[in-house]
């Protein structure tokens, strides 16, 4: 099923071409149709979780395992889900291209998603150029599909993943053995919601 460009309450695509194209030809690193596909993929990401909170089962098992539990209860799903509409809202605002996309794990964890999804449905031609949103935007080639460097760029580190690893179990403690030695911060799942310092 295809991402939705528009649905009630996101009123138009955004113009990703003046939100992004000057800044690119500047050096910044997303171009306007990356930016149109993450910001396309956010929304069916943020549908697809709404309409599967009753029965989320399915949708848990992407999570890592600790955070699991946590997704059972309704409320916590509630505000995971509502990251990926975070980051639609700033990705149309034209903030794509920093790595305060994010502002707490919970969003940051969505945005990894949200990359690994654009850039499965791009190869698969579920998106792509063909896309009436995105078919009107500059191309730009390599860089439009270039999922790496946003991995590069949009990510203050790659903390959220160790969690993934059954050999780093223990490094969503705070002030745990592992959390003292490497600085990780807000790992835990009750604290995937709250806010970034500002750097």
């Amino acid at each position: 099923m295809a991402p939705e460009t528009s649905r009630p309450g996101t009123g138009d695509v955004p113009d990703f071409e003046a939100l992004y194209e000057a800044d690119y030809q500047q050096g910044s690193h997303m171009t306007p149709r990356m930016a149109c596909w993450l910001w396309e993929t956010c929304l069916y990401l943020a549908d697809t979780w709404r309409e599967n909170r009753d029965d989320p089962e399915p949708l848990l098992e992407s999570l890592p395992p600790v955070a699991r539990p946590f997704a059972a209860n309704g409320e916590w799903l509630d505000r995971f889900t509502n990251g990926f509409d975070a980051l639609a809202t700033r990705i149309a605002e034209g903030a794509g291209d920093q790595e305060e996309l994010a502002a707490c794990t919970g969003e940051e964890m969505a945005l990894h998603f949200a990359v690994d999804l654009a850039e499965a449905h791009l190869a698969d031609g579920v998106i792509g150029p063909h896309d009436a949103a995105a078919s009107a935007l500059p191309a730009h080639d390599n860089a439009d599909r270039d999922f790496d460097t946003m991995r590069d760029v949009l990510f203050r580190d790659n903390d959220v993943l160790i969690l993934f690893d059954p050999s780093m179990d223990g490094a969503e403690i705070s002030e745990g053995e592992l959390d003292r030695v490497a600085r990780y911060a807000n790992l835990h799942p009750r604290d995937w919601f709250k806010p970034f310092a500002i750097s």
